[in-house]
């Protein structure tokens, strides 16, 4: 995951095949799971979460929590504001290791059917370019006939490390030569680490005292995430409509520039 300020980060997570049983039925259609600590309602593929449901669990279970900050020198501890144009052009991409499945063909065969399994993780698609309908070809049409033209981004699949390296890029975190997409989480905090990125998981142990993070009850956790999440859903739709009118636009003033042409007797 990525941490985009100290309450929320962007991950890209598979949904899991059901809901918990007993507990109250989700309000939001595309809710897939339940944060472990929060209770808040999280969707699958490239999502919001709360730092707190990543790292409070594994605490309390007394597993390792690795949390790495980009050098002072960066300016800035965070990558991406969430209402990002590339943030949120991103959320809602399909979760996804066929990449890694690929490369890994040979080893997965040798593998427990139960591990194995777990390659086939997934998740619904529901980022901007899958409402546009916009794959790669169609975006090279568009291009075709609108030059300069500012599509988002293709639909796309991610894993967790992939996302990652991604926003890494994009964020000028880092000025070393560019990552390989396909690196596994254990070679991306190897990576990082060896240029220079500090551990400062002990912050945010330090942040829960006393049932709160970082000053924050569990309401208090699930209000900052669902006020997040309503302002990144609006930023989406303004971004899709944004596309769409930009879409019409140029293909209308395509249409006259090439009736302009036929009518218009050459000189």
């Amino acid at each position: 995951m990525t941490a985009l300020d100290r309450n929320l980060a962007l991950e890209a997570s598979p949904a899991p095949n059901k809901l918990p049983k007993g507990h109250e039925p989700p309000r939001l259609a595309a809710t897939v799971e339940f944060g472990e600590w929060s209770d808040t309602e999280l969707m699958g593929g490239v999502r919001l979460i709360p730092i707190a449901d990543l790292v409070i669990p594994k605490m309390r279970r007394l597993r390792r929590v690795r949390v790495l900050r980009a050098p002072e020198e960066t300016g800035s501890a965070f990558a991406l504001d969430y209402l990002d144009p590339q943030v949120l052009r991103r959320l809602g991409a399909r979760y996804s290791i066929d990449v890694l499945r690929a490369k890994a063909a040979a080893i997965i065969r040798r593998l427990p059917k139960e591990v194995v399994a777990k390659f086939e993780w997934t998740s619904a698609p529901a980022d901007i370019a899958t409402y546009l309908d916009l794959d790669e070809e169609l975006r090279v049409k568009i291009e075709q006939i609108i030059p300069g033209l500012d599509l988002p981004p293709a639909a796309r699949a991610y894993f967790c490390s992939q996302l990652v390296v991604e926003v890494l890029e994009l964020s000028g975190l880092r000025h070393a030569r560019p990552m390989d997409a396909k690196m596994t989480p254990t070679g991306l905090a190897t990576t990082l680490s060896r240029e220079g990125w500090r551990d400062v998981s002990t912050l945010y142990r330090d942040g829960l005292s006393g049932g709160r993070y970082f000053g924050l009850s569990q309401g208090g956790v699930q209000a900052e995430y669902a006020k997040a999440l309503h302002k990144a859903t609006f930023g989406q739709v303004a971004l899709q409509t944004q596309a769409w009118l930009e879409i019409m636009q140029g293909s209308l003033e395509s249409v006259q520039a090439t009736a302009r042409r036929m009518l218009d007797p050459p000189p």
